[in-house]
């Protein structure tokens, strides 16, 4: 045998949730009065975890060689943090016949998000399976014979 490998390594986690847009603001006008300011983008979702490692319980013989057993168990690395959202735009000044209405500012664009956790890695259990003394094995299998009969 020259060599095993065996993956068993955890997923990425899934990326954040993109933050939603804020809303426009409202052009001032003549009869109502002041231009209304754009609102602020939602924040970014966190990313999530990553998949843990997993986990094996591995059964080989007594001379199996385990320096040629290679075991990936590290766990997933976490998802991307979600985009803030962009601010909404300003609400726009106006002219009218005998004043002017200003124009309102925009709104602040949302934070991003936290990257996820790595996920936690696995584990492997290896173990060496004895070969039974040759007294045990030909008591079984002379009582394999005699119930045969």
């Amino acid at each position: 045998m020259t060599g095993l490998t065996l993956d068993v390594r955890g997923g990425r986690g899934a990326p954040g949730y993109r933050g939603l847009d804020g809303a426009d603001g409202k052009a001032g006008g003549c009869l109502w009065g002041s231009a209304r300011r754009g609102h602020d983008g939602q924040a970014g979702g966190d990313g999530q975890s990553g998949g843990q490692g997993g986990r094996i319980r591995l059964e080989v013989p007594e001379d199996f060689p385990a320096e040629r057993l290679q075991v990936l168990l590290q766990g997933g690395p976490g998802g991307e943090p979600g985009a803030g959202g962009q601010g909404g735009r300003a609400g726009k000044a106006k002219g009218c016949w005998l004043y002017r209405v200003a124009g309102a500012g925009g709104g602040r664009p949302g934070l991003a998000g936290q990257p996820g956790a790595s996920g936690a890695d696995g584990a492997l259990e290896l173990v060496r399976l004895t070969a039974p003394a040759e007294e045990s094995v030909g008591a079984l299998t002379r009582g394999a014979e005699e119930s045969a009969e």
